[in-house]
């Protein structure tokens, strides 16, 4: 038995287009091949195989971020606030 497939088209921009191209193809991936890895997954996980996150942006204009400064003998200032917790 032979199987069929059926065409699945995408709309992008040539921008979004140009950019997810150049990543898969530095990954090593055409873009069909990364689009098929995305539906097989979909698929065998019912759910998205992954999770949505955005990276946070800092507006550096805020006047109430946390600064750093050079005091008066050149030595660098840092707002508590930035202390490793870790160590």
């Amino acid at each position: 038995m032979t199987e069929k497939y059926v065409l699945l088209t995408v709309e992008l921009s040539p921008e979004e287009k140009k950019t997810f191209s150049e990543i898969a193809n530095s990954l090593g991936f055409s873009e069909a091949e990364v689009l098929m890895m995305l539906v097989h997954q979909f698929i065998e996980c019912k759910e998205l195989p992954f999770v949505f996150h955005c990276y946070p942006k800092i507006n550096y204009k805020n006047p109430n971020l946390l600064h750093a400064h050079l005091n008066d003998k050149g030595r660098l200032i840092v707002p508590n606030a930035w202390k490793d917790e870790d160590e």
